[in-house]
């Protein structure tokens, strides 16, 4: 046990954001990547958005790409030096247009 944690599941059921998504008012958008190691790409919250029927005023993008707090560029190779563009400004419209879509009425 490390930080007074029974183990690993322990400790993503006690820190998870999970249980307060449905209590989200303001309009926000949760950004995840497949290849984080940190989380399962399986276990994403779906149902608790608008999109899906949920009542939370949440967005969720998952990309194939990303790793771990790495979401502003992405390696499109094995050369290190080449990346992907960034595809903030792409994301971020999406979501603007999201929150207008929803929310203007």
């Amino acid at each position: 046990p490390v930080y007074g944690f029974k183990d690993r599941i322990d400790y993503y059921r006690t820190c998870s954001c999970n249980k307060f998504l449905e209590k989200i008012a303001v309009p926000t958008v949760i950004i995840r990547a497949k290849d984080d190691p940190f989380f399962d790409p399986n276990a994403v919250p779906w149902k608790l958005t608008y999109d899906e029927g949920g009542r939370a005023p949440i967005k969720i993008v998952q990309t194939e790409h990303g790793g771990h707090l790495g979401y502003a560029f992405h390696q499109t190779s094995d050369d290190a030096t080449q990346t992907g563009l960034s595809w903030l400004p792409t994301q971020l419209s999406k979501f603007l247009d999201h929150v207008h879509h929803h929310h203007s009425r």
